[in-house]
């Protein structure tokens, strides 16, 4: 479980830079360059996000069970009654919402506003790539990859 926690504090705080420190995430691609800003941020995403997959690796052989999730649930969330499980997928739940908050606050900012032309075609092609890769997931590579198959 410290590994997973580790690497929850690791990836998030990386990419966490933009909601909570923005001014000083500025100051560090002044003063060290974009490029290597990147490389550094880089490194320590893929730190982190391997700290945290090994992590949960780890802890699906020794589960602490929170709960007996429900027959059919809609998010793993509900699916997976594990502490690991909660660790994880709230983690990244609550990281989006902060994330969107932020990125929201900061589209308020500019001056002048960036202007985006809406296209029902572009919106329903987003929606057909979305969810024909999200079906390709959880049909097929769900099982090969996490060794659970939702459907099954």
């Amino acid at each position: 479980m410290v590994l997973l926690l580790l690497g929850l504090v690791i990836f998030f705080g990386t990419h966490s830079t933009r909601i909570f420190a923005e001014n000083w995430r500025t100051w560090q691609v002044e003063r060290l360059g974009e490029q290597r800003w990147k490389a550094i941020f880089s490194l320590a995403s893929l730190l982190g996000f391997a700290l945290l997959v090994w992590g949960y690796g780890q802890s699906r052989s020794d589960p602490v069970v929170l709960w007996l999730p429900p027959v059919w649930a809609v998010a793993h969330l509900l699916t997976n009654g594990n502490l690991a499980d909660v660790l994880l997928f709230g983690a990244f739940l609550c990281w989006a919402v902060a994330d969107f908050a932020a990125a929201r606050r900061r589209d308020r900012g500019r001056s002048p506003s960036p202007l985006v032309e809406a296209r029902l075609s572009g919106d329903v092609w987003v929606l057909v790539v979305g969810l024909t890769a999200w079906n390709a997931f959880a049909w097929f590579a769900h099982a090969w990859l996490i060794g659970v198959a939702p459907f099954a």
